[in-house]
């Protein structure tokens, strides 16, 4: 459209051929609204109810979250592996019979002997 609202004779011919091709449809009345959603509401498939359905198809999230935390359980042992303990260790400890000189000495914290026997020597 021109400006303020003039219209160029080809914008006037197109409107005119536009309106001949493509006519504005006229509004439906109630009764066709009625009908068109009665047509669709009967193509929708039927609903069944909540309680018809098992707990876990209701909430789509149940079953892959309950198989996320079993293996996050079962791999949580994995972390916690047994102590690969010294063999010779294993053999004093069980001959000892619980003696606190051998549980002192076979501390895993004792490093060397001056820890065991408590000579700390100073380096200068």
């Amino acid at each position: 459209m021109g400006v303020g609202g003039d219209m160029e004779p080809d914008e006037i011919r197109w409107e005119k051929t536009r309106r001949a091709f493509f006519p504005r449809p006229a509004a439906p009345s109630a009764a066709e609204t009625e009908a068109f959603v009665s047509r669709v509401m009967a193509r929708l498939p039927e609903a069944e109810p909540e309680e018809a359905r098992p707990f876990w198809a209701v909430h789509r999230w149940f079953v892959p979250a309950l198989g996320f935390s079993c293996a996050a359980f079962a791999f949580s042992f994995l972390a916690l592996g047994g102590e690969s303990e010294d063999p010779a260790m294993a053999l004093l400890l069980a001959d000892a019979g619980g003696s606190p000189v051998v549980e002192l000495v076979a501390r895993p914290d004792a490093g060397t002997p001056e820890d065991v026997l408590g000579l700390d020597l100073e380096v200068r």
